[in-house]
């Protein structure tokens, strides 16, 4: 007969959807986190030197079956030692008691077993059982298909001489990378309370000198596709002054910098994904900085990751796959075709895609999830052949806006030739 749950089971189960939220790196988003609990029926087998043994084992198995092995190894099974004897055995296994201590044993993800049937081996003396076991399984929302990522503790550099200003510009800066990334919708992020349990472990694992299959071990222990590491290498301030020549009274200004070293870590390959410095500066204060630097590191790793994709061209307007606070109108990004996609000749390792700047665009309009742009510089093509390609954007940098400048000429030249030439048709 199927064992069934009392009211105090079934409260137990309810435990089961925070269970596997933290099991799977995802506890920190309950918004996020909007799939199911449901119950499914698995037969399994189980062997041990007595019938509760085996059954026991039987159930484990059935766990690992819905759930996976990492899930049915963090369950309490072992440690159930209650003494029964031959006589009481049978009907123990079938009480209430013992699937009481099964269902709290499993954080309420076992709902009821049936045994099957069970034998003995003669040679062995084992016992050997087959289960019927009722396991509730969570089946994970859509948006979880995201990559999970989460954010070290920042390690300053000791070279950082101003280590309270330091202490506060990191705690402001982190928060701020963390909305970044959130609000790009790209990543599942890991919430901070969950990596404080770990925080003896990350600030020894965060220096530049560990190595980087340390860092793959603290994503894992997290539940992390990527694992960012930040270093404040430097908090420069600068005071400048300035006579006035009506009062002649002194002007002090002071004039905030930071340089921020930037690691991304592939946490299923130990992997260095990708590593750069993050510069900014000239603010006043140090909230203002940390906001300033909190942006531009969280677009550089998503930009490393996933730049923002056109989705949508309609004529010289195109629709962008993102929006909210990670973009600003006004902006300019340079626009890139996406060519084949490359890879390690020795590794085989994917490289992303060939990428070919040919222009650049300007944000006109910006909505919750997505935001539209105009073309601004289109070298070499006309708009209606965009539609044969993929495109993202990238934040314009100083390279890549003297290479936008000298196409701009090139397109100028090219438009005055066209001028040109009709002056000379027309006449």
């Amino acid at each position: 007969m199927m064992e069934t749950l009392t009211a105090p089971h079934r409260m137990l189960r309810s435990i089961l959807v925070g269970l596997l939220l933290t099991m799977f790196g995802i506890a920190s988003h309950p918004a996020q986190a909007r799939g199911g609990v449901e119950i499914v029926s698995v037969q399994s087998q189980g062997l041990g030197i007595t019938r509760r043994d085996a059954v026991l084992d039987g159930v484990r198995e059935a766990v690992s079956m819905v759930n996976g092995m990492a899930i049915a190894s963090q369950t309490s099974l072992a440690e159930l030692t209650t003494e029964v004897t031959t006589d009481t055995d049978n009907a123990f296994l079938m009480s209430s008691a013992f699937m009481e201590q099964i269902s709290t044993a499993t954080s309420g993800m076992v709902e009821g077993y049936a045994i099957l049937s069970s034998s003995e081996d003669t040679n062995t003396g084992l016992v050997m059982v087959e289960l019927s076991v009722q396991v509730a399984r969570y089946t994970a929302s859509k948006q979880l298909d995201r990559l999970r990522m989460a954010l070290s503790a920042m390690r300053i550099d000791n070279d950082v001489q101003d280590r309270a200003a330091a202490a506060e510009f990191a705690e402001d800066l982190q928060d701020g990378v963390i909305d970044y990334l959130t609000q790009t919708r790209r990543f599942a992020m890991i919430d901070r309370q969950l990596m404080a349990e770990t925080q003896a472990e990350l600030n020894f694992i965060a220096s530049a000198d560990v190595a980087t299959r340390e860092l793959a071990k603290l994503g894992n222990q997290v539940g992390t596709d990527y694992l960012v590491v930040l270093e404040l290498r430097d908090l420069f301030t600068t005071v400048s002054e300035r006579k006035m020549a009506t009062t002649n009274r002194i002007r002090r200004k002071t004039v905030l910098t930071s340089e921020v070293g930037v690691r991304i870590i592939d946490v299923t390959t130990s992997q260095i994904k990708f590593s750069g410095t993050v510069e900014t500066g000239r603010n006043e204060d140090y909230r203002s900085l940390a906001r300033e630097a909190s942006r531009a590191i969280g677009r550089y790793v998503q930009n490393s990751i996933y730049p923002v994709r056109i989705i949508a061209i309609d004529g010289n307007v195109l629709t962008l796959g993102q929006g909210g606070k990670t973009i600003e109108r006004g902006e300019r990004y340079s626009l890139i075709r996406l060519g084949e996609r490359l890879y390690d000749p020795y590794t085989k390792e994917s490289l992303g895609y060939k990428e070919t700047t040919v222009g650049s665009v300007i944000i006109t309009t910006v909505r919750a999830k997505h935001s539209n742009a105009e073309i601004e510089i289109l070298d070499g093509a006309e708009i209606a052949s965009l539609t044969g390609y993929e495109y993202v954007i990238r934040p314009i940098e100083p390279t890549a806006s003297a290479e936008l400048e000298a196409m701009r000429e090139r397109v100028m030249k090219a438009k005055d030739q066209v001028k040109s030439l009709k002056d000379k048709f027309n006449d």
